[in-house]
């Protein structure tokens, strides 16, 4: 089964025009495939206020001495990435929403694995682009779409990513549920997301805000994730009576691993 579709209608997509006759636009090598998805919970004034915040903030930019070696380094010294990682065959397909600049998604995609980075901006996208074509890294591709109608084929893929997406989104649920329509039957999920416990970062999204813990495990399980049992790391009470797979260094966010059952 192709993991890249036409977020439209989902048919197998390989660039600009679609079989339902979509007519797709790109710029600088990332193609734009966003589709509003108010049909399934996205909340457009929320995405828009994001897009704008994130074009002016995209992070900082890779460095001129980063190479293959760096991007390995930083990716392996992630416990949540690095055991995401071991798991994957070097064939896995990934979906990365909200990527960002791609920090992860040209980790992932070190070994071979298809990987495709969404993000609604598109300055971080084009930085993400360029060093990906730097590294030569031909399996890992850069798209401008929506988390909540991502470019894939529903069922295609082996493992999301989402860090610290849920906390812009403000529609915690549907965005839960469109990673977990991606995925296969036993597919990953790496989630990263802060708690009432953090610091909001500098300058902060503008809908950046924390999910209580109780509030997050019930809108996994609502979106048809299975948790793990605690693994490693500092847990809060709060966090071990819901027996997650943990992997933060302390309670300012969580991160673990789920998969779709």
């Amino acid at each position: 089964m192709t993991m890249f579709a036409c977020p439209e209608c989902e048919r197998p997509f390989a660039g600009g025009r679609c079989e339902c006759r979509r007519d797709w636009t790109e710029t600088g090598g990332v193609p734009d495939l966003y589709v509003a998805a108010a049909d399934r919970g996205e909340l457009l004034g929320i995405t828009g206020d994001i897009r704008t915040f994130y074009e002016d903030n995209p992070g900082p930019p890779w460095r001129p001495d980063d190479d293959d070696k760096s991007v390995a380094r930083s990716g392996s010294a992630d416990p949540l990435l690095a055991s995401l990682d071991a798991e994957l065959a070097p064939r896995a397909r990934l979906l990365d929403l909200g990527c960002g600049g791609g920090a992860a998604a040209c980790f992932l995609g070190l070994q071979g694995r298809e990987v495709i980075g969404v993000d609604v901006a598109m300055t971080g996208l084009l930085r993400g682009e360029a060093f990906r074509r730097r590294l030569g890294l031909g399996s890992v591709s850069f798209v401008r779409g929506n988390l909540f109608r991502p470019p894939a084929t529903p069922g295609s893929v082996d493992a999301v990513v989402l860090f610290h997406v849920l906390e812009t989104t403000g529609a915690e649920l549907p965005a839960l549920k469109a990673a977990a329509r991606a995925l296969r039957t036993g597919g990953r999920l790496a989630l990263r997301v802060a708690t009432p416990y953090s610091t909001p970062p500098t300058p902060a999204p503008p809908q950046h805000h924390a999910s209580p813990p109780s509030e997050l495990h019930r809108w996994l399980a609502e979106a048809g994730f299975i948790l793990e049992t605690p693994h490693s790391g500092r847990i809060v009470q709060e966090l071990r009576e819901l027996r997650w797979k943990w992997f933060g260094a302390g309670p300012a966010e969580v991160a673990l691993l789920a998969r779709k059952g």
